[in-house]
């Protein structure tokens, strides 16, 4: 009995509340115009029906009810009518453009294999080609770094392996000292 009491109780909080939210949905609209305010609910007392224990169960069945009633709600998996597209022939494409529409002039694209090539000849990658036996970015990058590390390691190694050095030699003092 106290239950039902409790239960009815509810209700009625909740009917007062969403009461007075659509009031104060209505003083909103009301603020630029006027309109006629919305009609008091009524207060439909129902008998209370037997309160089952809430499960995840229960609950995922209630939202997929609702999303099912909604028709404007599409889920990832509904499939989308696309228009069918026909198939495009790209060979027939290629055929149907003259060689007087290319991108590049004829010194452009000389010019450009002429400077590749001379990259491929100036570094000593030949000998480091890869199993298809082509040259990679990869291999042209490394040959042209080859000289800048070089210089860099002349200048700066012995600077780093003297300071090295001297801090290894202060931590083995150090401990040798305790």
């Amino acid at each position: 009995m106290a239950e039902e009491q409790t239960k009815s109780d509810e209700d009625l909080s909740i009917e007062e509340i969403l009461s007075s939210i659509r009031d104060i949905i209505s003083e909103d609209d009301d603020a630029p115009e006027e309109v006629a305010a919305a009609p008091e609910p009524e207060v439909v007392e129902e008998e209370p029906e037997e309160i089952e224990p809430l499960t995840e169960e229960e609950s995922d069945a209630v939202v997929v009810e609702a999303v099912e009633d909604d028709d404007e709600i599409l889920e990832l998996s509904d499939p989308i009518d696309e228009p069918e597209t026909e198939p495009v022939d790209f060979e027939a494409a290629l055929d149907a453009v003259e060689d007087d529409e290319n991108l590049l002039s004829e010194n452009t694209a000389s010019a450009s294999l002429a400077a590749l090539d001379k990259l491929s000849r100036s570094s000593a990658i030949d000998n480091r080609r890869n199993i298809n036996d082509a040259v990679t970015i990869e291999d042209i990058t490394r040959e042209m770094l080859r000289p800048m590390l070089k210089a860099w390691l002349d200048k700066n190694l012995p600077d780093i392996i003297e300071r090295t050095v001297q801090k290894e030699i202060r931590r083995l003092s150090s401990k040798s000292d305790d």
